[in-house]
């Protein structure tokens, strides 16, 4: 009985030794094996929460959200594993409501997600939206939370001038203008991936710069500046015959980009180019009437420039006039008149 017993109990244990043995000197496998445990109960709350969301049973699927922000507090810490898989769910849940009975249903979910996550930018954003109707105040108080958070995201500033219009509330019309024109600073990255610059705000872009040879440079630039128009310069680490020029810009949706002017330098000369021989395409933006590209992906936007009769040459040095500006967020513009 007792060798009955033991070989039982190794039958058992030797499993278990050998998959701690593998986890322990296989650290790709113990990433993916993490990776795959902390992301299963999203998967599992996915599923309940998919036909409710089909049949538009927004009620439900706030029970369902909620039930997984319980789980994910009971980690007991903030941006705990169980937080990203959250945030992907009642973004599909949230993505889908038009109605404001809709955004009522999910409203308790949304305030318990604020106060367990009072740093997290889309539970601000979320319970500023719910509130909008019922609780301006309260409402505004959140936009604001998330305007700290991240300056440059037009869903806050949206939810605000729609109440302060609604409501008559001709000072916070002025407020929340004056602020949108001018923020900068703190944008939105992804948790799946990284762009080119690592998030999307309004400071950050690139010049490629592509031989006839078939070599390329990157030059970097973190100095965009709103409203007015300006010189940018890129220096090539070596001059270059110039085949093609592209942008890269980690810019969130919503921006006017405008190219003024370009001068290429070499050596000691320099040549302005005739810009209606340059023809813009872009990645994912729209080119307005008056030639500006405007950015709708929160990834960013590539503006490639193409020189009819190859006018770019040869260059140690480029400057491009550009003016960065916000597109607005009504019409008529009510931030026309604010400074």
């Amino acid at each position: 009985m007792r060798r009955i017993l033991m070989g039982a109990l190794l039958a058992y244990l030797l499993p278990v030794f050998i998959a701690i043995t593998v986890l322990l000197t296989v650290p790709q496998l113990r990433h993916v094996t993490f990776r795959y445990i902390s992301e299963a109960p999203t998967q599992v709350f996915y599923f309940m929460i998919r036909r409710h969301v089909i049949s538009r049973n927004f009620s439900t699927a706030e029970k369902w959200l909620t039930r997984q922000l319980e789980l994910s507090d009971s980690f007991g810490v903030r941006n705990n594993i169980l937080l990203p898989g959250l945030v992907q769910n009642a973004t599909y849940v949230i993505d889908r409501i038009q109605f404001q009975e809709e955004w009522r249903a999910i409203k308790p979910f949304a305030l318990k997600l604020a106060k367990s996550q009072p740093d997290l930018l889309p539970a601000r954003i979320w319970s500023a939206r719910a509130l909008s109707d019922d609780n301006a105040s309260l409402a505004l108080k959140h936009a604001e939370a998330a305007i700290r958070l991240a300056s440059t995201d037009d869903r806050a500033y949206r939810i605000a001038l729609n109440i302060a219009i609604r409501k008559g509330l001709s000072n916070e019309v002025k407020k929340w203008c004056a602020r949108y024109k001018i923020a900068q600073f703190g944008g939105r990255r992804s948790y799946e991936y990284n762009n080119l610059f690592l998030g999307s705000d309004i400071r950050r872009f690139a010049m490629e710069v592509r031989a006839v040879t078939g070599e390329r440079q990157i030059i970097g630039h973190k100095g965009i500046h709103l409203n007015e128009a300006r010189d940018y310069a890129f220096e090539l680490e070596k001059p270059l015959s110039i085949d093609r020029l592209i942008l890269h810009f980690g810019l969130i949706p919503g921006v006017k980009i405008a190219l003024k002017k370009m001068t290429i330098f070499r050596s000691s000369s320099q040549r302005a180019i005739d810009m209606n021989q340059v023809v813009l395409t872009s990645q994912t933006g729209f080119h307005l009437e008056n030639g500006d590209v405007l950015t709708t992906s929160i990834d960013g936007e590539t503006v490639e420039m193409h020189g009819q009769n190859k006018p770019f040459g040869n260059a140690d040095r480029i400057v491009l006039n550009m003016n960065f500006s916000r597109a607005k967020l009504t019409s008529p513009d009510v931030c026309q008149k604010v400074d």
